[in-house]
């Protein structure tokens, strides 16, 4: 009898420990989040690519300085993965956590030591052949280009 509890016991486990491992994992691994500040200008984007074991990520987005007398640039954060059944959350040691819902698709940024959340869009797949490094490389080279041509000095 008490085999037969252990055996059921340890099969209970299995079957638990087998479900939790499929909810972990990341159906789509590029993603693109839009922006909602910017209405369809896509490289005010957030751009995910998860790794194929779906414990990390890398994160791609334009930064534009000039607001904080900074330089144009492409971000290119390390993120960690951690998913469940209703989120998937790329988090960060220092910034912020960005946290797709799995049911909307929508992107919520979460800032550390605040308690706001802030939603920013609906993400979607991004093509297998679109490089999101390279793509936001070269509108910093096209903005850097302008605004050498208007500078004076």
């Amino acid at each position: 009898m008490k085999k037969l509890v252990g055996i059921l016991v340890l099969g209970l486990l299995w079957c638990n420990a087998v479900a939790s491992d499929d909810i972990k994992t990341i159906k789509i691994k590029r993603i693109e989040c839009l922006n909602k500040n910017y209405d369809d200008i896509k490289e005010e984007n957030y751009f995910f690519i998860v790794s194929k074991d779906n414990k990390t990520a890398k994160m791609f987005k334009l930064i534009d300085g000039s607001l904080l007398n900074e330089s144009i640039r492409v971000l290119i954060l390390d993120l960690n993965v951690y998913a469940d059944m209703y989120t998937v959350e790329f988090r960060t040691h220092k910034t912020n956590n960005y946290i797709i819902d799995r049911q909307t698709g929508y992107l919520r940024i979460k800032k550390k030591n605040w308690t706001n959340q802030y939603h920013m869009g609906e993400c979607k797949e991004f093509d297998e052949n679109f490089n999101p490094e390279e793509y936001l490389s070269k509108i910093v080279k096209e903005r850097v280009k302008k605004i050498k041509k208007k500078s004076k000095f």
